[in-house]
């Protein structure tokens, strides 16, 4: 059975578990989007903003974060990165 978390609950400590930047995944999805040269990129589900900061610091484009949840949306805007920030769902797509 899966368990639903609640990242309102842990919004404020969910950077200790996720740090930002260093994963090898964040390098290869940069390289990957810099590649394609995008004038606007959307995340969606971007938590506390990590990608969405690190990928902004290296991609000259215009930035929109969704995010569910109102903790992890505000521990996100709290981190100053440039760009539009969300609160919403995928499937309710505003």
């Amino acid at each position: 059975m899966m368990t639903s978390v609640n990242y309102d609950s842990i919004a404020a400590r969910y950077d200790q578990h996720r740090p930002s930047g260093g994963d090898l995944c964040f390098y290869r999805l940069a390289e990957r989007l810099a590649a394609l040269s995008p004038s606007r990129i959307l995340e969606f589900g971007a938590g506390t903003g990590n990608t969405t900061r690190f990928i902004g610091a290296r991609i000259p484009a215009s930035l929109v974060a969704m995010e569910p949840s109102a903790g992890m949306l505000r521990r996100a805007r709290a981190k100053e990165t440039p760009g539009a920030w969300v609160r919403g769902k995928g499937p309710a797509f505003p």
